[in-house]
């Protein structure tokens, strides 16, 4: 099973009610077709992880490249796994924008990592261990 992970930044105006209206058409498109991941949004940034069939995964990824409501997206790894991080999740989904979604500690960890990690500006291992982690806060919230 295949994951990837990138990086990039949402266009000028790409806002929460059209994330999640995106989102909604992401989720069934994703059922369908065997992919689970997570969708991470702050301050006008995504990172995101998807995971599945190998076809499946890399066909989703190009669409991805080609979608217009991002800019500057960043290949930040790919990974044969074994199990799945996010098997409970079409596309989980947490935005770090929000004060009553998030710690004013776990704000922080985001800040750090998307703004002054240089773990997260080229391939790197270290992107999969952050998915991993984010999963676990995800599923104590």
């Amino acid at each position: 099973m295949l994951s990837i992970i990138y990086k990039s930044e949402a266009i000028d105006g790409f806002d929460i009610p059209k994330i999640y209206k995106m989102l909604s058409t992401a989720r069934d498109y994703n059922s369908e077709n065997q992919i689970t991941g997570c969708l991470v949004y702050h301050k006008q940034q995504f990172m995101q992880l998807i995971e599945g069939p190998d076809q499946e995964v890399e066909s989703l990824f190009e669409r991805i490249k080609a979608d217009g409501r991002h800019t500057n997206l960043q290949f930040l790894g790919h990974h044969q796994l074994e199990d799945r991080l996010f098997d409970q999740w079409s596309m989980a989904f947490h935005d770090f924008g929000d004060p009553q979604g998030a710690s004013q500690y776990k704000l922080g960890m985001v800040d750090q990592i998307f703004e002054s990690s240089k773990a997260l500006e080229k391939p790197n291992p270290l992107a999969l261990t952050f998915f991993d982690e984010l999963r676990e806060i995800l599923e104590l919230s």
